[in-house]
């Protein structure tokens, strides 16, 4: 595929122009265009930044879609297609109660972790999910509980038991 492509716009401002392969029906070319401020080294390094992404199968093109309507989408799309009918209805009704209300408004781009782990204290405050259980071991002196096959207990799969 080809490296891209730098173009200046005007002072500082520098257009980068790069392929994402082609289009599986028509076989025609992707060509996206992105504007970028900075110095030429700095355009460089986002074109390579960008190509970088490319190839790796990781690039994802800048939206202004709310998480609202990514869920909306996700809840039609995905959701109903693969799961259960109650099981669906159980995602859409959480999503639909808890998580648009509160962040639906909110551009993709600016979700962060500190978003949803604020959302996730307000809906264990609010008692709609239990906060996570520490496992034996962890921040107490108990002793892990103990797992696995030792002699004399019968095994799950052939319902022999073990020997020394």
């Amino acid at each position: 595929m080809s490296r891209g492509h730098i173009r200046r716009q005007s002072e500082d401002s520098w257009e980068l122009k790069f392929d994402l392969g082609r289009d599986p029906l028509t076989g025609k070319r992707i060509t996206k265009y992105a504007t970028f401020r900075g110095t030429r080294k700095k355009a460089e390094e986002e074109l390579t930044r960008r190509l970088s992404q490319r190839d790796q199968g990781t690039f994802v093109e800048p939206t202004r879609q709310s998480l609202g309507q990514y869920l909306q989408h996700w809840l039609g799309a995905d959701v109903e297609r693969r799961l259960a009918a109650r099981t669906a209805a159980r995602h859409r009704g959480i999503v639909e109660k808890n998580i648009i209300p509160r962040l639906g408004t909110l551009p993709i781009r600016s979700l962060t972790a500190a978003h949803i782990e604020a959302l996730e204290a307000d809906l264990q405050r609010e008692g709609w999910v239990k906060a996570q259980t520490k496992r034996s071991g962890e921040d107490n002196d108990a002793p892990p509980p103990k797992r696995g096959l030792r002699p004399g207990r019968s095994c799950m799969f052939t319902g022999r038991s073990l020997r020394h």
